[in-house]
C-alpha cells in the first residue's frame, strides 16, 4: 500500500505558483492510498504462458510487450521485463486475491509496501521531465501505455506515459521528498499546481 503517513505531507501542503508568464502549466500530484504489488512469473515456453489464463479473472489480461502497461478503472498492469509485472490497484483485495489464486511454482507476488506514486501532468509535463530524465520521450517515441524503469534526480523511478500529457513516476519512498523537491525547482520557470487524490476511493 503506498504509505498511510505520506512523505510528502509538509511538501504537497504549500500551494502552487505562477510561472514566468502567470500560467501554471504543470499539476503535481500525489496518489495516496493505492496498492502495488510485484507479479514474478515462472515461465516454461514450451508449455506457453499459463500464469495469462490464471490472472484473467483478476486483472483481465497481462501486457504482452515489454515495456508496455495496460490500465483499467482501478487497476494498471505494467509489464517491467519478460517475467517481471507490477500491478497498481485501488482495490485493497486484489494483491491477496492474485497470491490466492495463482498455483504456487506459477509465480511469486510480492506487495511493495515503500512505493510512492506522482503525477506530472500539463501541457509542459514532457519538456519539465526532460530536463532530468536522459531518454526521448517524443511523443512519437514514448507513447501512450510505453513505461521504462529509469532515473530521475539520480534516484530509480519507474516512468509511464499514462496520456499524451500525464506521465506517472513510480519510486521509493525514501526518494520521494528529494524528488518532489526536483520536479518543484524545475516548475518553477512553467508554474505549477499541487493535488493530492485518494487512490482507495
Amino acid at each position: 500500500m503506498f504509505e498511510r503517513r505520506s512523505a510528502l505531507a509538509d511538501r504537497v501542503a504549500l500551494c502552487g505558483r505562477d510561472g514566468t508568464d502567470g500560467r501554471r502549466g504543470i499539476l503535481l500530484t500525489e496518489t495516496r492510498g493505492g496498492y502495488v504489488a510485484q507479479l514474478t512469473a515462472y515461465r516454461d515456453a514450451r508449455h506457453g504462458d499459463p500464469l495469462r489464463e490464471t490472472v484473467l479473472p483478476l486483472l483481465g489480461d497481462l501486457p504482452t510487450e515489454v515495456g508496455s502497461a495496460l490500465a483499467g478503472t482501478r487497476t494498471t498492469v505494467l509489464r517491467l521485463s519478460l517475467d517481471q509485472y507490477w500491478v497498481a490497484t485501488q482495490d485493497a483485495s486484489l494483491v491477496g486475491d492474485l497470491a490466492a489464486a495463482i498455483p504456487a511454482g506459477m509465480a511469486c507476488v510480492t506487495p511493495l509496501t515503500s512505493r510512492v506514486r506522482l503525477t506530472v501532468e500539463g501541457p509542459q509535463a514532457r519538456a519539465l521531465l526532460c530536463k532530468g530524465i536522459a531518454l526521448d520521450l517524443h511523443p512519437r517515441r514514448f507513447v501512450v501505455g510505453r513505461v521504462v524503469q529509469t532515473e530521475l534526480h539520480h534516484s530509480g523511478i519507474v516512468l509511464l506515459r499514462a496520456g499524451e500529457s500525464r506521465f506517472d513516476l513510480y519510486l521509493h519512498r525514501s526518494f520521494a521528498a528529494s524528488i518532489w523537491d526536483w520536479l518543484i525547482d524545475a516548475a518553477l520557470p512553467i508554474g505549477y499546481d499541487v493535488a493530492v487524490v485518494d487512490g482507495s476511493s
